[in-house]
């Protein structure tokens, strides 16, 4: 009897570890969880500001393109943030992407 008692307290100790282990497992990935949702929204906002910049540079590149289809040196200036912000955009939909998955494997 006094060896099922013993044994009875030893589980419901482990148990009580196990489930202290967990609830710090847990505070963990919700504050990962809610680092990763911070970034991301970051993300998606400079994302936006740059979409918002890309259609004002491309109105100007539309613009300073004569008759002859040539763009001007001022346009090369134009036609260079263009291609700066495109590739920023990318970096950020990678970024967005992967706090995404990390959010989702941090989940899972």
């Amino acid at each position: 009897m006094w060896r099922l008692m013993q044994d009875r307290d030893q589980t419901i100790k482990n148990t009580m570890r196990q489930v202290k282990d967990l609830s710090k497992d847990l505070a963990n990935a919700l504050s990962v969880v809610a680092s990763v949702e911070s970034r991301a929204a970051v993300a998606e906002a400079k994302l936006s500001g740059l979409q918002r910049k890309m259609g004002s540079v491309d109105d100007k590149v539309f613009e300073k393109v004569g008759v002859s289809g040539f763009l001007s040196s001022s346009s090369d200036v134009v036609a260079g943030e263009l291609q700066a912000a495109k590739e920023e955009i990318e970096k950020l939909k990678e970024e967005a992407d992967g706090n995404k998955a990390h959010m989702l494997q941090v989940l899972l």
